[in-house]
């Protein structure tokens, strides 16, 4: 029986708020003639992973964070309330830009690599899934760039598996594709997330999903994963909850 591991970067595999943000700050600031400060931005960013889905949350958080609104307090309808009052044209173009300064970070390999930290037992379950079973990365971030960052920390991640926004921002939309190119149906699918939002839409295909609870989630949202079937890992727990999960699709 063919099967398949999916991971999520952002959040599972790295810590990237210092990147993040040094992008976001840096295209607040041109863009909307702001002075927000690097500390209070990451602060606040740090507080606001409840409401991160994808990259087009980052801009209307930093807005919020220049605002001086309690991020940790805030729900994620303000989010798309904010959006929603831009227009989406304007959601796009911030996302573009912060986008084109995130990517500009990379001409400097070595400060680009220092500002996204890698969390070691979860790319050690990476390499240890790659050798065993089917597995593919499916993340909002550019794959080349994904590809870049792994091969700095010595592992040779093939290109073609790595799933990212060119596909869809939606991660149903890119499990559908994972799932077309793979030849591999939902149900022998295992998925490591670290945004709960998007763990319950992968979970609807009928996708096995665990949650990180190093990433964009809170110890609230873990009660909620639990609730509705999604098993919430510590990342020492992600490669034995990875073979659980595997095991019980041979049941």
């Amino acid at each position: 029986m063919d099967r398949l591991v999916a991971f999520d970067f952002d959040g599972v595999l790295v810590d990237a708020r210092e990147e993040i943000v040094h992008a976001a700050v840096k295209t607040f600031n041109e863009l909307c003639e702001g002075r927000l400060e690097y500390g209070k931005a990451f602060s606040g960013f740090t507080n606001a992973r409840h409401l991160i889905r994808t990259g087009r949350d980052v801009m209307p958080v930093m807005h919020f964070i220049a605002m001086g609104r309690d991020l940790e307090a805030m729900e994620r309808g303000e989010i798309a309330g904010l959006k929603e009052k831009w227009g989406e044209k304007k959601v796009i173009e911030m996302e573009k830009e912060y986008f084109k300064r995130k990517t500009a970070l990379r001409e400097n390999s070595k400060k680009w690599i220092s500002l996204i930290k890698p969390f070691p037992q979860a790319l050690e379950a990476l390499g240890t899934m790659l050798r065993e079973e089917k597995t593919v990365i499916a993340s909002t971030r550019e794959k080349k760039a994904i590809v870049a960052y792994l091969k700095s920390w010595g592992l040779d991640f093939p290109e073609g598996k790595v799933f990212d926004w060119s596909v869809s921002h939606d991660k149903r939309e890119q499990f559908r594709e994972i799932s077309r190119v793979e030849g591999i149906s939902f149900e022998n699918m295992v998925f490591a997330e670290d945004v709960l939002l998007n763990a319950l839409a992968v979970k609807e295909l009928g996708v096995r999903v665990l949650l990180s609870t190093w990433g964009f989630s809170s110890e609230e949202q873990w009660k909620e994963a639990e609730e509705q079937g999604i098993v919430p890992v510590k990342q020492d727990g992600l490669l034995p909850g990875i073979r659980k999960a595997l095991n019980s699709i041979e049941e």
